[in-house]
């Protein structure tokens, strides 16, 4: 069976790697830690906080990553005395933009769900950590966590 990986041989008969067919690579900056007021002032798109968190969780820290401009991640992350998370993400997307969902269906169960008036994916993983995904005024979000699902509901829903 042959396999193309669109690595050639050269006029040495060492392989070489496939041309740039039209790509490029987009560099994009490092994660920073940033102040939540920060995080606010350098967004290219309004940050949004949950009004519901469940009690013990407290926001631990705020992640800022410039992506292509006028793109970037906000990551919102919560921890609680039992060690346990929740990571918000945030991420503003262009116009048509689509995701894929790539998960092992032995190790986790997945629902459509409605965030508010939007379409969402929950991903139920069996070693208790949850997922959520949903797109509202050209925002990404992405919830995860070891939270029960009414809470991960309640928190997505609070986003407002």
């Amino acid at each position: 069976m042959n396999i193309s990986t669109g690595y050639r041989h050269n006029e040495h008969g060492q392989l070489s790697p496939p041309p740039n067919e039209g790509f490029t690579e987009i560099p994009i900056e490092k994660e920073r830690i940033v102040s939540l007021e920060e995080a606010k002032t350098v967004s290219p798109f309004p940050v949004t906080i949950p009004e519901y968190i469940p009690a013990g969780y407290t926001l631990d820290q705020v992640k800022f990553q410039p992506m292509s401009k006028p793109v970037a991640r906000i990551s919102l992350n919560y921890n609680s005395p039992d060690a346990n998370y929740i990571v918000l993400e945030e991420m503003n997307v262009p116009e048509g933009y689509v995701q894929g969902y790539g998960y092992d269906i032995e190790d986790a169960v997945t629902k459509d769900i409605e965030v508010g008036k939007n379409s969402g994916k929950l991903i139920l993983f069996k070693n208790d950590r949850i997922r959520i995904t949903w797109i509202n005024n050209s925002v990404l979000f992405t919830l995860e966590g070891k939270i029960s699902e009414e809470d991960t509901i309640k928190i997505a829903e609070s986003m407002k």
